[in-house]
């Protein structure tokens, strides 16, 4: 086949713990449905979701011929100026019987403080996030004995009692 891509967020100026997504396209002609997800590296401070999948195919012209789409939600953590690497896209061109590499522009994410610092977009039931408290007691002695059984609580291979119980099994 011969295809195109294309990648822009549906979003690019957001505050912390609010959803984007990052949509990608794949259009042209050839085996549409055959086309996989790109690989995709995200900074560490972005929280990445389940890619969606969308895909749009027109058999009516001789051929396939279409579009899939790849939807990346995400959500950043922290506030900061984020640039989406390039992505790049790799497959086998029938036509000029060679491999072609197809590549997108960087795209820069700027991300603010939220106003509320536990202002979150999405909720998890059971979990709470909290800044983490230092307490004067949060870190007890260690106890560095050698762990092991005790005389009295070892199982002593000279009492007739062992030997019996081998005798019987």
């Amino acid at each position: 086949g011969s295809f195109k891509i294309s990648a822009r967020l549906s979003k690019d100026q957001l505050k912390t713990h609010e959803a984007t997504s990052l949509i990608v396209t794949l259009s042209g002609t050839g085996n549409v449905s055959l086309l996989e997800a790109p690989k995709l590296n995200f900074p560490p401070d972005l929280e990445v979701y389940d890619t969606k999948i969308t895909e749009n195919t027109d058999k009516s012209t001789g051929g396939t011929t279409g579009s899939k789409v790849f939807e990346y939600p995400f959500i950043p953590r922290s506030h900061g100026d984020f640039v989406l690497e390039p992505i790049q896209y790799t497959y086998y061109d029938i036509n000029s019987g060679k491999y072609v590499t197809l590549q997108t522009q960087p795209l820069p994410v700027h991300v603010e403080k939220s106003d509320d610092a536990d202002n979150s977009s999405v909720s998890v039931p059971g979990v709470v996030r909290k800044d983490v408290k230092t307490l004067g007691s949060d870190i007890r002695y260690i106890d560095t004995k050698n762990a092991g059984f005790g005389k009295k609580d070892s199982f002593v291979i000279t009492r007739p009692v062992f030997y019996v119980s081998i005798a019987l099994v």
